[in-house]
């Protein structure tokens, strides 16, 4: 029973979506994720690599009315939380800091402008920073007006190849919602991953079928043919 109520568990954790919000009257940015991460960084003339996921959340703040560096509308998020890792300990371990900024286009476009994750020491891992946007990072992550936008899989580069993980991804910036909830009937864009794992799935159904009704008729014309030698064997 106990092996039982581990195993549920762990496969809550593991699909462990969180919610956070930001407001100012109303509420402006809605995300939906199940956040983790890796962190690399040069060690003499190798690589060393640090795995994290986005536990305990500390708090949530952010902007509904700022600026971008470009000028632009912006929406921004900062999450202070506690990473989950197989060396997490106590209370001792400070807190990290992910931050997103959405920014809006003249033409009512948005999406994600910029990121960055700042990190402190934990036990096994002795470091303390803040790994930036990758320069040449450009994820499908935004969408048109009121939308939102939903993904499966959305990975945010950052420095030295490190990379934020973002699963199961539902989000709308530049909103004015009452509640913080995505409302009925929101509307979605689906990144390009997603949609085009939904072009090839009737394709490969419809390739699957059309291969069972080649069998089908293939058994079928076998079982005529012995039908009709062993008719003629008893004339």
């Amino acid at each position: 029973m106990l092996a039982k109520l581990l195993l549920l568990g762990l496969i809550g954790y593991t699909a462990a979506v969180q919610h956070f919000s930001v407001k100012d009257d109303k509420y402006c940015l809605i995300l939906e994720a199940d956040i983790e991460g890796e962190l690399k960084w040069p060690a003499g003339n190798q690589t060393e690599t640090f795995k994290w996921k986005l536990d305990q959340t500390k708090s949530t703040n952010g902007s509904c009315v700022g600026k971008s560096a470009a000028g632009l509308k912006a929406n921004s998020i900062e999450i202070v939380f506690l990473p989950f890792d197989k060396n997490a300990t106590s209370s001792t371990d400070q807190p990290w800091i992910l931050t997103m900024e959405f920014e809006k286009a003249d033409n009512g476009t948005y999406d994600v402008s910029s990121w960055s994750l700042q990190f402190q020491p934990r036990k096994g891992f002795m470091h303390s920073g803040q790994y930036k946007k990758s320069a040449d990072a450009s994820p499908d992550f935004g969408a048109v007006d009121k939308n939102g936008f939903k993904c499966s899989d959305i990975g945010l580069a950052l420095d030295h190849d490190s990379v934020v993980s973002l699963k199961s991804v539902r989000a709308v910036a530049f909103a004015s919602y009452e509640k913080d909830e995505f409302p009925a009937g929101q509307i979605y864009e689906v990144c390009r991953l997603d949609s085009r794992t939904s072009d090839i799935v009737p394709i490969v159904v419809g390739a699957a079928l059309a291969g069972l009704v080649v069998v089908v008729l293939i058994a079928y014309l076998v079982g005529r043919a012995r039908a009709k030698r062993q008719g003629y064997a008893s004339v």
